[in-house]
């Protein structure tokens, strides 16, 4: 009998040391859990910190490139003919070290798939935000373009604010990021007027875009 009653605390002792073996191992789940959690996080904005600086670099040489033209030219670039390559992104690929690239495109400008050039399917890696969208255009399969001129097509001069005719505007435009909704081939190179309106929903960056100015700076627009 004393036998018996003394194994009762003993499967007690073991029930309990079982039930803090089960409590340590839930902790140390849950410590690994959160552990993992701020491992992602960080890594995810490790990558977001890496393609908007890329983007920014790739931003700021575009700028540049267009600042020299408007400056050789005295104007920005013409956009690109109706059904056909051209435009801004066209115009300044000399300023980018990308003149055969330039010449190839100009000498055809097709944008039907059976005769199109094949370089018009390769989009220039300077012209490539990484945070972009991917896929085809709605010309396939010219990849979308990533970057857009954005014209401030209206000035306030003597106190009235008047409109710019596009052949004389040299200054107040801005390249940047498009949403990653849009479907415009780079080789027609996207363009917004001044009332152009950003969606966050559609930004490519965590939080908002990219904009570069005429002086090569650039911005984060949230």
């Amino acid at each position: 009998m004393v036998r018996a009653s003394e194994s009762r605390p003993s499967y007690s002792i073991k029930m309990l040391r079982m039930g803090l073996a089960l409590i340590e191992l839930l902790m140390v789940l849950v410590l690994v859990a959160i552990l993992l959690g701020l491992i992602l996080t960080a890594a995810h904005y490790s990558r977001e910190s890496s393609r908007r600086t890329t983007c920014t670099s790739n931003l700021r040489q575009l700028a540049m490139a267009m600042r020299d033209y408007v400056t050789t030219r005295k104007h920005v670039p013409d956009p690109a003919p109706a059904n056909s390559i051209g435009g801004w992104s066209i115009a300044i690929l000399p300023f980018v070290e990308e003149g055969p690239l330039a010449d190839e495109l100009t000498l055809n400008p097709s944008l039907d798939p059976q005769t199109m050039s094949l370089l018009v399917r390769r989009r220039p890696e300077i012209m490539s935000c990484p945070a972009g969208y991917e896929g085809e255009s709605n010309i396939p399969p010219v990849p979308v373009g990533h970057y857009a001129l954005y014209l401030y097509a209206v000035r306030l001069e003597n106190g009235v604010w008047v409109y710019v005719p596009r052949n004389r505007i040299r200054d107040g435009w801005q390249l940047g990021d498009v949403g990653i909704n849009s479907r415009i081939p780079w080789a027609i190179s996207p363009e917004w007027r001044h009332t152009y309106k950003y969606d966050q929903s559609f930004a490519p960056h965590s939080g908002g875009f990219n904009l570069a100015s005429e002086d090569g700076s650039v911005r984060f627009r949230p």
